[in-house]
């Protein structure tokens, strides 16, 4: 592995280098849209990491310092946005 504790995350595929075999897939040539999302989802039922998993991580180095604020200041178990919907 190429990071600090040689550890990485096995349950993420992180691993040593090897092969793999990636199916095909479709990509759009712009981001996604929250309304295009949300046909999506309701066309497959898809599922967020975050959904599933009943959080998710937020990069907080690349946050602006009111935005990691609010972020790191979340409470668990609270939808994303709620920390930061009251203005507080």
């Amino acid at each position: 592995m190429d990071d600090a504790f040689d550890e990485g995350y096995p349950e993420d595929a992180e691993g040593p280098v090897r092969t793999v075999r990636v199916a095909p897939f479709r990509i759009d040539t712009t981001a996604v849209t929250d309304a295009r999302f949300t046909d999506f989802v309701r066309a497959t039922g898809y599922r967020t990491e975050a959904e599933q998993y009943g959080s998710s991580y937020v990069f907080h180095l690349t946050l602006r310092p009111r935005a990691r604020d609010a972020v790191l200041g979340a409470v668990a178990g609270a939808p994303w946005w709620a920390s930061g919907a009251s203005g507080t």
